[in-house]
């Protein structure tokens, strides 16, 4: 929309000429009509809809107060009046009504600096919020608590922009001026607006939100595409806001690589010969006809900037269309057919001269006609996450350098490997399977043998087999894979080809390359990593493959729950918490239907799923965690188990009430119909259990051994064990045992509640010696008996609330500072005899959560992940899980390193706190340095920028290092995670005291030096 037609637009507007569609239409608050002179009195209802009277849906300031009151704002945008909120103490609120899903709403709106929600419910336990995180730049909707869709739009954010958002199940979706930017692929729950609305914060008056608001209306319907577009207009030419939802240039329009404008979309690039020099993505015209055989295809690409993270580049391989030019049925244009072959690469992922070479192999049994493409396309992660606050930088370039083919000499085709697990525990036999594809007419005897490397060891031969290689075409013959993340398409020729390994005895991180030989040459291989630990969290890698919380997989068929699992062991993840919630997570974890209302959460649990979930990933070698408490019972299962042991409840020193949240008494009342409707609040209540009897600890250890017999998890994680705390602590209030007295005191409770930790790890463990326990509890408290115990034996730290990275107000917010954070309490939590695990901290950008694994792992805190999946995730957590051995042995820090080291590079790196040693065997000696290309800033999300921010590549690092007389260096290895199956091994050269290291790579992110040496006496 041109200027020139806004204001035409604007100027019939301010004669009253428009107005939005009125049909549905259950409220419109435009800042015009809000009274008061300074400070708003009352806002009123424009909409004209008898099921929302004006005496209910009239926005006043909450209480009466007028502190709560926000200002009027004349002239804000477009000489159109806003109201501002403070982002303090400015909320707004209406009478009581209710509005279900679905509805549809609309807000012009400026966000300030201070983070909150525009809109909320004002029963906090029907969530309905709508609000922005962040330093303005992720704008997000929620509807119950289902994963929302979000938004990042920069050029919205610095001024007045439109949003639109669509509460309504899985067709939920999110648009910023005019433009659907984000789609909720499992949809809000069932919540809608209940008991009226708020406005500037949320129903409790939390997360006040800085902002000048124009204009908001909400329908309580789904509107039309007619109709929503006629409310775009309305509100982008009344307030000036161009309406960007037009359709992208045509590809012969494309602006070149050295300009910007590129919109999202794949470039299809026909490729007439052998290559293609230049230095923009142009469109070529001409088919290639490629006969039976094995190809290689190369792309160069030089995307910008370089730092940016959030985009894939696609290298696709396209077959015919049969369709091509019919319609279906209702005169429809087929879709296009997916790609036969594709390899995906982040933007981000480009050499030290800022070249991305991406290579896609492939391999045809017939004479068929292809067409090549590059194009580039928003990650899978952006689109799919769930994080509101993890959103893509803006890809402002693409040039395509060169993109080349060629016919490869062999007539043999390998796929993806895969092991048939990611984490062995010791003694397991792995299982490899490769897809073959034979081009040659004829059949022939080939070898295949598989050599085996041990974290940094010599590899050596440890299996060989003979197959018979045919081209076939089988429609029953096994899916063919390439790449991590499979094409939405099933290829399906050639055989598979199994080979099974010796049982592996020792711990650490393995390598598998598989090779297959045409008369003892090699003419194909692949590879694959694993790992051999008796703890799941001793490596801790964790995450999902599909970018979000898989705990809503009772909605997918059985199989979908294997593919899931499949997809987590391919993508390295080693360990995940699928939220499985029973009907109460303190003593239900057994159910005893086959469908239930999970106790703290509010999906429905299906006891098919559960199992087969448990099934699938002990099968591929991940360990499931379930959910538990320890000191509460939840929801209607678990107040009906208090209700029978009134002595085992904690009761409100002052109602004499159960001790607990959100009315804990009515859930008693709900009756099985209205369970399984799932109409109940995003949050059941629970009841606060005295942890101080021994009878608690016992009733949740029976219900755990009952639940690892039903579905064979591999251990529990409690999101609160068996607290116990003197009343004055309790976060719920003040609480009493049922004769009155005080749960614990001072003195004694530290104790009480390490023992009760003990005592149920006991009790678990003597019927499942392999148990795995977690506890969601902070390392720092001042707890000397209990933090060790739970410790003890393994025992796993999930530190979720260590997130004070992304809060300036901690002291640790610096990165360097965060890091010294971590390094002390993961030496402290080993020290114990436990594992520290950190999941991802909120309102970061996707180069902050990079740093976040990098420095946490670099500290010696040994883990990674946090729901999310992009290629370079899958290379990071295949570097942790190959070098495993390495990377989370016990480690001894060298103290003050810059004593003996001295390291030169092209740019400062950060090395002096990330300096260990290892002796893994006697007589040898292992150095660790880590090598951080530091990020821009040195402080997470500090600064309020969209695009993701990482410098350019160290080069030339040579290290200095003083050795004393016993050390003698054999050896040194390079090992970095862009290139997570290479050992490098670096150049060493003798000094007067010790020896120079020459790095033979740059330091693009983070790089792990080993310098191995043999020690005398």
């Amino acid at each position: 929309m041109t200027i020139a037609v806004l204001a035409v637009l604007v100027s019939s507007l301010s004669a009253g000429a428009a107005k939005p569609p009125s049909t549905n239409l259950a409220l419109w608050y435009a800042a015009g009509q809000a009274n008061g002179d300074d400070k708003v009195t009352d806002w009123p209802n424009l909409a004209k809809d008898d099921a929302f009277p004006a005496n209910l849906t009239t926005l006043r300031p909450s209480g009466g107060r007028t502190e709560c009151a926000p200002k009027k704002v004349s002239d804000a945008v477009n000489g159109q009046p806003a109201v501002r909120f403070d982002g303090v103490k400015n909320l707004l609120t209406t009478g009581h009504f209710n509005l279900p899903q679905p509805f549809e709403v609309f807000a012009v709106v400026k966000f300030g600096a201070k983070e909150g929600y525009l809109l909320g419910s004002a029963n906090t336990g029907k969530i309905c919020e709508m609000g922005a995180f962040s330093g303005k730049r992720n704008i997000f909707m929620s509807c119950g608590r289902a994963q929302s869709p979000q938004a990042s739009k920069s050029a919205f954010l610095d001024g007045f922009g439109l949003l639109d958002g669509l509460a309504d199940g899985s067709n939920s979706f999110y648009a910023v001026n005019g433009v659907v930017v984000a789609r909720d692929p499992v949809g809000p729950g069932p919540n809608g607006i209940e008991r009226g609305v708020t406005v500037g914060a949320a129903g409790n008056g939390m997360w006040a939100c800085e902002m000048d608001l124009a204009e908001l209306l909400v329908y309580r319907t789904a509107l039309s595409a007619d109709e929503r577009q006629a409310v775009v207009n309305y509100l982008s030419a009344k307030y000036g806001i161009e309406d960007e939802s037009v359709p992208p240039p045509a590809a012969k329009d494309w602006v070149p690589a050295t300009g910007a404008g590129f919109k999202a979309g794949t470039m299809r690039i026909d490729v007439p010969g052998g290559s293609r020099e230049g230095n923009l993505l142009e469109e070529f015209k001409t088919p290639l006809q490629l006969e039976p055989g094995v190809y290689r295809v190369t792309a160069t690409v030089l995307p910008q900037p370089l730092q940016n993270m959030g985009y894939e580049i696609v290298l696709a391989i396209h077959g015919p269309d049969p369709r091509k030019g019919k319609t279906d049925a209702k005169g429809r244009p087929f879709p296009p057919p997916p790609p036969l072959f594709e390899k995906r690469a982040r933007a981000f992922q480009h050499d030290a001269n800022g070249q991305l070479p991406i290579t896609v192999e492939f391999a045809l049994i017939q004479p068929t006609e292809v067409q090549i493409s590059v194009g580039w396309q928003e990650g899978e992660y952006f689109r799919n996450s769930p994080d509101a606050h993890a959103q893509p930088a803006s890809l402002e370039k693409l040039a395509l350098k060169s993109l080349s083919y060629e016919k490869l000499p062999q007539a043999a085709w390998l796929g993806e490997l895969k092991a048939d697990k990611v984490v062995y525990k010791p003694g397991m036999a792995p299982v490899l399977s490769v897809p073959l594809v034979w081009t040659a007419a004829e059949s022939k005897k080939l070898t295949v043998r598989v050599r085996q490397s041990k974290d940094i060891g010599e590899s050596k031969i440890v299996a060989t087999t003979e197959v018979e290689a045919a081209r076939l075409l089988n429609p029953r013959a096994v899916p063919l894979v390439l790449g991590v993340r499979p094409p939405p398409f099933e290829q399906r020729i050639g055989q598979m080809v199994n080979v099974t390994l010796p049982a592996l005895t020792e711990e650490g991180g393995y390598r598998f390359d598989l090779e297959l030989l045409d008369g003892g040459k090699v003419i194909a291989a692949r590879d694959r990593a694993a790992a051999v630990s008796k703890s799941y969290n001793r490596i801790g890698i964790y995450g999902s493959p599909r970018g979000g919380y898989l705990a809503m997989f009772q909605h997918i068929p059985l199989a979908g729950i294997d593919q899931n699992a499949e997809a987590a062991r391919d993508c390295y993840i080693s360990w995940m918490e699928y939220i499985f919630w029973a009907p109460d997570d303190f003593q239900g974890l057994a159910p005893k239907t086959d469908v239930w209302l999970g106790g703290a959460g509010y999906w429905m649990g299906r006891m098919d799923r559960f199992k087969r979930a448990g099934e699938a990933m002990k099968r591929c070698g991940v360990g499931a965690f379930a959910y538990a408490k320890g000191y509460v019972a939840d929801g209607r299962d678990g107040f009906r188990w208090a209700q029978q042991h009134p002595e085992l409840v904690l009761y409100h020193a002052e109602t004499g009430r159960p001790l607990g949240s959100y009315d804990v008494e009515k859930f008693a009342h709900y009756d099985s119909d209205y369970i399984k409707k799932a109409n109940q609040p995003y949050y059941w209540g629970y009841v606060c259990l005295n942890t101080g009897r021994p009878e608690v600890v016992d009733t949740s250890a029976r219900s755990t051994i009952e639940s690892l017999k039903m579905f064979g998890w591999a251990g529990i994680r409690f999101d609160g064990d068996f607290t116990l705390f003197p009343s004055g602590r309790m976060i719920e209030g003040p609480g009493l045992t049922l004769d009155g007295k005080e749960p614990a005191t001072e003195k004694d409770y530290d104790y009480t509640w390490a023992s009760n930790i003990q005592r149920y790890r006991k009790k678990v463990k003597a019927e499942f010696p392999d148990f795995e326990m977690g506890c969601n509890t902070l390392s720092m408290l001042d707890l000397p008996a209990t933090l060790p115990a739970i410790a003890q034996d393994g025992g796993m730290f999930m530190n979720e609330t260590i997130k004070g990275h992304t809060v300036t107000t901690h002291e640790y917010n610096p990165w360097k500072k965060y890091a010294e954070f971590i390094a002390h309490e993961s030496r402290k939590v080993r020290a114990w005899g436990g594992f520290l695990q950190i999941i991802r901290g909120p309102g970061m950008r996707p180069d902050d959560y990079l740093y976040e694994s990098v420095y946490i792992f670099a500290a010696q805190a040994k883990t990674f992940g946090g729901f999310f999946n992009t290629d370079f995730t899958i290379r990071m957590s295949r570097f942790v899980t190959r070098f495993s051995g390495i990377l989370c042995a016990d480690q001894y820090p060298v103290p003050n390193p810059s004593n003996r080291m001295t390291v030169t590079s092209s740019a400062p790196l950060e090395w002096e706190n990330y300096v260990t040693f290892l002796e893994p065997s006697p007589g040898r000696r292992d150095y660790l340095m880590h090598f951080i290309n530091p990020p821009v800033p040195d402080r997470a999300n500090s600064i309020d920028d969209t695009r993701c921010l990482v410098r350019e590549a160290v080069k030339s690092v040579v290290i200095d290092m003083d050795l004393d007389g016993s050390e003698t260096p054999t050896a040194a290895w390079l090992l970095d995670p862009w290139n997570p199956d290479d050992m490098k091994p670096v150049k060493l050269t003798p000094r007067a005291r010790g020896v120079r290291l020459e790095l033979p790579d740059a330091v693009r992110i983070w790089s792990v030096v080993v310098l191995q040496c043999s020690v005398k006496g």
